[in-house]
């Protein structure tokens, strides 16, 4: 039995053809506008990074970085890790060509504006706005382009720093088996020291400590860091606990100046910065030779 389809059926289905036709090439016209940008190849040694009223300038030394005009030790690893993002940039959609950044956070007063630069002159700068919904890409644009990209990676939140966040926190690090001797004193009384000999830890009169609690107290030393530098903190020549170590190397000290919400203000004899750190680690290094004793002192 012959089966003739009707005019209209004709028409539906020729509809429904010219649709998917127009929606193949759609796609197609898709993946050749999404931007295919570049990686930056270049000896990158400086970034600005302006987020609002904060503009900070980052400068690379050799292998290491200098952050702000105060020219504080920059976190090398961290700034290298922003340089990357920046030089490998992923697209992954054109938003929008419209020129209409607003929803987007990208509008000059509202994004964060990072360029990275080559002996001075810049190599790549864009504007970042808010992350995507899913928080694992963000919206960008380049100066003077009417184009909103969707690319991969939280870039907000990668960027939206401070300058304290870009410095280096080590203080000093310290091998605990070259630690000879520590000197612990307060703000009264005479100091009191422990020292490593064949037998083990002991007070300087030769009195046993229990070698575990040492052990736990001088890996404080191995890498100290600091969490911030408060800019408010003033060195008032206060004191709350004295620490020297001896070391194959010569001496450090440490010096908890003040307690306060956030944990202890201290400096050190090798930094010129007052520094904070957290409350757990000054409670573990504000010991006296008693604390180190055999028992639950």
């Amino acid at each position: 039995m012959k089966t003739t389809l009707s005019k209209s059926k004709i028409i539906y289905l020729a509809v429904i053809a010219a649709l998917v036709v127009i929606l193949v090439i759609q796609q197609i016209a898709g993946r050749d506008i999404t931007p295919d940008i570049p990686v930056v190849d270049a000896a990158v040694d400086g970034m600005t990074i302006v987020n609002g009223d904060e503009t900070i300038k980052l400068t690379k030394s050799g292998d290491s970085w200098i952050a702000g005009d105060e020219q504080y030790p920059g976190d090398s690893e961290k700034i290298d890790g922003l340089v990357k993002k920046i030089t490998g940039i992923t697209a992954l959609e054109k938003v929008s060509s419209s020129g209409f950044f607003r929803p987007y956070q990208l509008e000059e007063q509202e994004a964060v504006q990072v360029s990275i630069l080559e002996k001075g002159s810049s190599v790549r700068t864009v504007l970042i706005g808010k992350a995507s919904p899913t928080g694992r890409q963000s919206y960008l644009r380049f100066p003077d382009s009417d184009e909103v990209l969707l690319v991969s990676g939280n870039l907000r939140r990668d960027f939206e720093l401070s300058l304290d966040d870009l410095r280096n926190k080590l203080i000093f690090a310290v091998d605990p088996a070259s630690i000879s001797r520590v000197e612990l004193s307060g703000p009264d009384g005479d100091p009191e020291g422990i020292i490593r000999s064949e037998e083990g830890w002991t007070t300087d009169d030769g009195e046993m400590l229990d070698q575990e609690k040492v052990s736990t107290f001088v890996r404080n030393f191995e890498r100290f860091t600091a969490v911030s530098y408060p800019e408010a903190s003033l060195d008032t020549g206060e004191l709350l606990k004295h620490i020297r170590l001896e070391t194959d190397k010569g001496e450090i000290s440490v010096e908890i100046i003040l307690e306060n919400e956030q944990g202890y203000l201290a400096r050190s004899s090798a930094s010129p910065y007052i520094f904070q750190i957290p409350k757990y680690r000054g409670q573990q290094i504000i010991k006296t030779a008693a604390d180190l004793m055999p028992g639950d002192q």
